[in-house]
């Protein structure tokens, strides 16, 4: 199943047909009723070291999640919004040891 629009432009190849258009739809949607759709997604992993003190380090990981999960923080679309993420995390964490 080929690409139907011209990357980047998100303009229509000349070949392509509405019955071209409308079976790419139906196999995406069934793939999305079957939840067996999937997109790449982050997510920032916390991983104790020290128990006891409570030291951690914190990483941004891949994974394959279905989009619905997207409305929960703990993923994110883009490497980019979850390095934002882990920017205030890490903010907020300085700010409550300080405290």
């Amino acid at each position: 199943m080929g690409r139907l629009t011209v990357s980047g432009t998100g303009e229509a190849r000349s070949d392509v047909t509405i019955k071209d258009i409308l079976n790419k739809l139906r196999f995406y949607e069934d793939l999305e009723e079957q939840e067996r759709l999937m997109i790449q997604g982050f997510t920032i992993e916390l991983n104790n070291l020290c128990p006891s003190c409570g030291y951690s380090e914190a990483m941004i990981s891949e994974t394959w999640i279905r989009p619905e999960l997207l409305r929960y923080d703990r993923f994110y679309i883009t490497r980019e919004k979850a390095e934002k993420a882990l920017r205030e995390l890490e903010n907020k964490r300085k700010k409550d040891i300080k405290s």
